[in-house]
């Protein structure tokens, strides 16, 4: 599957779901929050939730701020 890290931020928690998933995707506004995804060897991607720049379907899993 592909996940999607809404508001991954730093990417914490999408680098322990790494291995249980085929790829990550951390989508966050913050660029210096990217940064430390980007360390952490995750594909990251800079915008706003409003407009997601990806096609439908194209993730399998969504994790999101405040869900658990």
């Amino acid at each position: 599957d592909h996940l999607l890290d809404l508001g991954g931020g730093t990417g914490r928690i999408a680098a322990r779901l790494r291995s249980k998933v085929r790829e990550v995707t951390v989508f966050d506004v913050s660029e210096k929050m990217l940064l430390e995804c980007r360390a952490k060897g995750l594909r990251c991607i800079r915008g706003g939730a409003d407009v997601l720049p990806f096609p439908d379907g194209a993730f399998e899993k969504l994790l999101r701020p405040g869900v658990q």
